[in-house]
């Protein structure tokens, strides 16, 4: 993956600016396209929540990046955006506590055993998201991931791939099913009884 490229517009980046060429084919055009990335890093700079953030800077790097698409900025950067947006959303709300997430993925990828050798360190965890080229690498997982970036995980077996994120939900949603509970209401009544606790 190429180095993430900042959003910004003091000054717009080489990347965007050799992006913008290629798909566009007269000045007019060009300049209308960078007309709507300055609109959405104004929009970059005004979004508080980090996760939010993360969003539409993966999307960036998708758009710039990704050989799947031929999208221009003007659509990329509004239409993709909001849908990415609407997917974080959905993801968030889809997902269970993030502690157990977390400790769920730590059992699964250090449960592997390869003969005469003993159990293995963790694998390495992957990733996947809606305009998203993030793999995984370079920020700390799950802290750092957004809510798609986290039920997209995944590790590699050689050409196979084990959905820690869809079995970690899996399992969760199992266990809430079994047993008349609520993972999201225990983990609010954990955080009371902290906060009382300590006050």
């Amino acid at each position: 993956m190429s180095e993430p490229v900042e959003v910004t517009d003091d000054p717009v980046p080489e990347a965007v600016i050799a992006y913008c060429k290629t798909v566009t084919t007269s000045q007019r055009q060009f300049n209308t396209e960078i007309k709507a990335y300055k609109a959405f890093v104004e929009r970059y700079r005004k979004q508080r929540d980090k996760k939010k953030r993360l969003v539409m800077s993966n999307l960036l790097q998708y758009l710039l990046f990704s050989t799947e698409h031929g999208m221009k900025p003007s659509y990329a950067l509004t239409d993709a955006l909001t849908s990415a947006l609407g997917d974080e959303k959905d993801a968030q709300k889809a997902m269970y506590p993030l502690p157990l997430h977390q400790g769920l993925a730590e059992i699964f990828t250090s449960s592997t055993h390869t003969k005469g050798r003993g159990r293995t360190t963790n694998w390495q965890m992957h990733s996947g998201a809606s305009y998203s080229n993030f793999n995984g690498e370079g920020r700390n997982w799950f802290g750092d991931w957004n809510a798609q970036e986290i039920l997209g995980s995944y590790v590699k077996f050689g050409s196979h791939r084990f959905t820690i994120g869809n079995a970690t939900q899996r399992v969760l949603g199992l266990l809430e099913q079994r047993y008349g509970i609520s993972f999201d209401e225990l983990e609010k009544d954990l955080k009371r009884k902290k906060a009382e606790k300590e006050a």
